[in-house]
């Protein structure tokens, strides 16, 4: 299931966001395994995660999972963010996302005036989404769904940053006491 939902976060929050990123960029961060799929992205694409301030957002934004999963059998656990600045020449390899993540929040933080969709293949359906900033896509079951993006084509100053939230969801076992 993917759902696109508008002003996820306010464009003033979106460029809090950016500056944080900026900075920690400058800090000469790396990229990171973080047990999720680091695919591919072309040599033009800069990312990581385990920073505290972005990884606040992976609970602040848990109560739109909650409302759009609705299932009080389920639990949503945190698992982490990330942060990836895609340039011209970058693209996201097809792919699912790993077992240990099977809910993503993609949101975007800065884009170029083109339009840069993520592509899903669902019931062998191609269904692209070209999120506009402040918006996200959530993915739910993002283990299951082939998804990934074309190779970006923008100007030597223009990027895509993309902040994503991952959740674990599990069914709740039923506890029950013998007596």
């Amino acid at each position: 299931m993917v759902s696109y939902i508008k002003n996820i976060v306010s464009v003033d929050e979106c460029k809090i966001l950016l500056d944080k990123f900026y900075e920690e960029k400058k800090r000469n961060r790396y990229n990171i395994d973080l047990d999720i799929p680091i695919v591919d992205s072309g040599a033009n694409s800069y990312g990581f995660g385990l920073v505290k301030f972005f990884d606040e957002y992976v609970e602040k934004l848990k109560p739109v999972v909650k409302n759009i999963i609705n299932d009080k059998e389920i639990r949503i656990e945190n698992f982490n963010a990330y942060i990836r600045e895609y340039r011209n020449g970058s693209h996201l390899e097809k792919h699912k996302d790993k077992d240990s993540i099977n809910i993503t929040i993609s949101v975007c933080l800065q884009k170029t005036n083109k339009e840069w969709p993520l592509y899903f293949l669902i019931d062998g359906n191609q269904i692209g989404y070209d999120i506009k900033v402040g918006d996200a896509l959530v993915i739910i079951d993002s283990n299951k769904f082939e998804h990934w993006r074309d190779t970006l084509v923008c100007g030597e100053n223009e990027s895509v940053v993309q902040l994503y939230l991952m959740y674990k969801k599990d069914k709740l076992k039923n506890k029950k006491t013998l007596f």
